[in-house]
């Protein structure tokens, strides 16, 4: 499995968002000098949820289109690094069960990713869009919504503060990350090639590098080899090891 660089499908949605940004920085500009009338408030919001409508096109087709290709993009990849790999000669190929099911998972995930950005974004729009009040109550819901130095909206996520252009980038790129290893891990299964290697990148992350060059079990139960005992992968991802947020650490196959 080569190491990935996850940018693909972040870059329609940031532009998404900077243009829901940009109207919005327009108007906070308006109201640190007056306030706006009724008429001017209702033509922000307008143009802000054709943003919206925007971003959920987008949206959209990031689940429904980018996603799955880079999970078969990915799936090719992996069949042909099986050949060289382990010398095997006929390879399965072909869509299975088993892809389509961790397909339709992967995209609930990302779908709920996304929606608590939009979400965000609505709550960040109407709060700046009819912040009514004195000045000093006005501007303290400004910046609770809207970072002004960087210009960019503000999303909160369990209980932590990000900027929501930042947050989306990362939220993609994770996730595009996540749907090429599922890829990998389910053409070897197809393949009945149930253990891997993982990477040995001399991380400096204490708790993914004890893991680097060990044998793991992708196929969810330890599997027993020669009278070794491989344990499941998913025993390495807690508190926070293998594959961590923008981990580089990959695995490849492993016959014995």
């Amino acid at each position: 499995m080569p190491a990935l660089l996850p940018t693909r499908g972040s870059r329609d949605i940031r532009r998404s968002l900077r243009q829901i940004d940009q109207e919005l920085a327009d108007l906070i500009s308006i109201l640190d000098s007056r306030t706006l009338t009724v008429d001017e408030r209702f033509q922000f919001q307008r143009r802000l949820e054709a943003h919206l409508n925007r971003f959920d096109v987008v949206s959209k087709t990031y689940l429904e289109e980018i996603l799955p290709d880079i999970y078969r993009s990915a799936s090719n990849r992996a069949s042909r690094s099986l050949l060289p790999a382990l010398g095997v000669v006929s390879l399965i190929t072909a869509v299975t069960l088993r892809d389509r099911v961790s397909i339709q998972r992967l995209q609930r995930e990302a779908s709920t990713d996304l929606l608590k950005i939009r979400a965000g974004l609505e709550r960040s729009i109407n709060n700046i869009v009819f912040s009514q009040g004195p000045r000093e109550i006005r501007d303290q819901r400004l910046t609770s919504f809207f970072d002004r130095r960087f210009g960019r909206t503000k999303i909160t996520v369990a209980g932590k503060q990000w900027r929501t252009d930042k947050y989306a980038q990362n939220i993609v790129n994770i996730r595009t990350a996540t749907v090429s290893r599922e890829a990998f891990r389910n053409r070897y299964l197809n393949n009945n090639i149930p253990l891997v290697r993982i990477s040995q990148n001399g991380s400096s992350h204490g708790k993914c590098r004890k893991w680097e060059g060990k044998i793991f079990s992708i196929s969810g139960t330890t599997e027993t080899v020669s009278g070794r005992s491989f344990p499941p992968i998913e025993t390495t991802r807690e508190s926070g090891g293998l594959f961590h947020a923008f981990c580089k650490h990959t695995f490849s196959p492993v016959q014995l």
